[in-house]
């Protein structure tokens, strides 16, 4: 028998046809508030909607005479608007903020406090320990995901100047011993004590790194120990970021630059 061998025929591989290169393109965002402008001729264009709305976006390109049109529909959602202001020594406790939110078309909120600490309350109040300048951040979240956020800067800055209304000699407690003025960041201060009849018992102006009062009265004077009593004590002092102490307020209604204290045997 004889073996015949047929070679079997395969069809080529067809060439892949060459690419039409787009010589023209027409873009209408078709915006219905800014009729006239909302075309564009570019390859690659950007638009910006004003408006909430839905929109029909077409596109016609062209090749050499040729055109081919393709269209897509969309929703522009709303963008929060992110903003706050603060109110420093809220309550008349030194370091505690209350933030109140100004936000827009926001849902929900992200606070960082430039402190390490967090919130996600709209109002919230946070309380500041030490003296820096604090960036706050505020990112605004609406219900479709959309965010916008707006920082601002909290100069927090402790100051005080304050004076016992009484103390005792004879007492082992330092504190409750000794009439001990306690402030924070002076930059110039001074205290004296009187008598009734005018006479200085004791005065100070030394200050500490933190700006803080160092010395405190005994009840002493030239090595005698004063009568039990009352005695008027009068103050100065200035702060670091330079305003003016205005006077304690604890024995009285209206901040004074002087007061009384009571000598208790």
């Amino acid at each position: 028998m004889n073996l015949v061998c047929v070679p079997l025929r395969y069809p080529l591989p067809r060439k892949p046809p060459e690419p039409i290169e787009i010589t023209d393109w027409f873009w209408n965002f078709n915006d219905q508030y800014h009729p006239g402008v909302d075309t564009s001729s570019l390859e690659t264009p950007s638009y910006t909607y004003t408006h909430i709305d839905i929109y029909k976006v077409t596109m016609q390109a062209s090749s050499f005479g040729c055109a081919k049109n393709v269209e897509k529909t969309f929703i522009v959602y709303p963008i929060p608007f992110s903003d706050f202001t603060f109110t420093p020594n809220y309550t008349g406790v030194q370091g505690r903020t209350i933030f109140n939110n100004g936000s827009i078309y926001a849902t929900s909120y992200l606070w960082d406090f430039g402190n390490g600490h967090t919130s996600n309350v709209e109002d919230p109040i946070e309380v500041y320990e030490h003296d820096s300048i604090y960036t706050i951040t505020l990112i605004s979240f609406n219900e479709y995901g959309c965010s916008d956020t707006s920082r601002y800067n909290l100069n927090v800055f402790f100051r005080g100047l304050y004076f016992p209304t009484a103390f005792s000699p004879n007492n082992p407690n330092y504190e409750v011993s000794r009439f001990v003025p306690k402030g924070i960041n002076l930059a110039e201060y001074q205290v004296q004590v009187y008598d009734l009849k005018g006479n200085l018992m004791w005065e100070s102006d030394v200050l500490d790194e933190n700006g803080s009062p160092v010395e405190s009265w005994d009840g002493y004077c030239n090595g005698l120990l004063m009568p039990e009593g009352m005695y008027v004590w009068k103050a100065y002092g200035i702060f670091r970021d330079g305003t003016e102490w205005k006077g304690s307020d604890l024995q009285y209604t209206n901040p004074q630059t002087n007061g009384t204290v009571t000598l208790i045997k």
